[in-house]
């Protein structure tokens, strides 16, 4: 089985299901409060980990009782959690309105900026696939970015918050992620224009498009594969689905299967509330 590795956030979701968003000093009832774990590293971690991978979560926690929960259920989902470190703070956190099955979110990282690695020999030990996103220190990300580069370790990049993508990040990672508002914001911080960025990187950028499933390019062709019509109740860990789900597929599939596999995983996750909740298995797709 090959080992993936997701360095990456975690984080414990509040969420607020509402009918509309608020005015600037508005008070609203709201439909519906739930606490989900999350973190867009840990959520890949449950669906790569859902979907067969041999799963490695690396990050940190706060020593809070948030932290412990995380803890406890990387090891329920069977997730290896040595290079997990506890610090002292606050475990991140995020608030997350829904809306008509769509979500719009603030993320306050917390604990997740405290982690630091000083051997990514023996963080990265071993994986054949290495998962990322924006939610640690910039500056840890190039490096790890670096050193798998260096390595052959294939990466995975899942540039949220983008605003934090930079040119350097693009040119070492083999995969990127983003969905069509962050592929909007990549193509202008590297100066050029949306369709020359896809073109111009066959089998490297592949767009999550929601409903409408994803698009990549091949051989100069854009690669449009559609997503199941569902019934969507809560839209929060699709992109991370996705994302896990390809990484687990890309381990042992081809590319092409890897991401039939996950647009599918992807569809199937918003008809539950709750990022990891509506991760499903492989054999519920078979």
């Amino acid at each position: 089985m090959s080992r993936i590795v997701v360095l990456g956030s975690c984080s414990i979701d509040y969420v607020v299901e509402t009918d509309r968003q608020p005015q600037t000093g508005e008070t609203i009832e709201g439909i519906e409060f739930k606490k989900y774990f999350g973190g867009k590293g840990a959520n890949q971690a449950v669906a790569a980990k859902r979907f067969g991978g041999d799963v490695a979560f690396v990050g940190a926690v706060g020593k809070d009782d948030a932290g412990t929960q995380i803890l406890t259920n990387f090891k329920k989902e069977g997730i290896q959690t040595n290079f997990v470190q506890q610090v002292d703070g606050a475990t991140g956190a995020a608030v997350i309105t829904i809306m008509n099955g769509d979500n719009s979110i603030i993320y306050v990282p917390g604990a997740n900026h405290q982690f630091d690695i000083a051997d990514f020999s023996k963080v990265f030990e071993g994986a054949k696939i290495v998962l990322l996103q924006l939610e640690l220190p910039t500056e840890i990300i190039i490096q790890a970015l670096t050193y798998c580069e260096e390595n052959g370790i294939t990466t995975i990049l899942d540039p949220a918050p983008s605003d934090l993508f930079s040119a350097e990040m693009f040119e070492k990672a083999n995969y990127i992620t983003p969905n069509e508002m962050e592929f909007t914001e990549i193509a202008k911080k590297l100066h050029t224009t949306e369709k020359e960025l896809l073109m111009e990187n066959p089998q490297k950028i592949i767009i999550s498009k929601g409903a409408q499933g994803v698009s990549y390019v091949d051989n100069g062709k854009q690669i449009n594969i559609p997503a199941e019509k569902v019934e969507a109740v809560d839209s929060t860990g699709a992109g991370d689905t996705f994302t896990g789900v390809f990484a687990a597929m890309l381990a042992e599939e081809s590319f092409e299967q890897a991401v039939k596999w996950a647009v599918k995983a992807s569809a199937i996750s918003v008809k539950s509330k709750g990022a990891q909740k509506g991760m499903p298995t492989r054999m519920v797709l078979k």
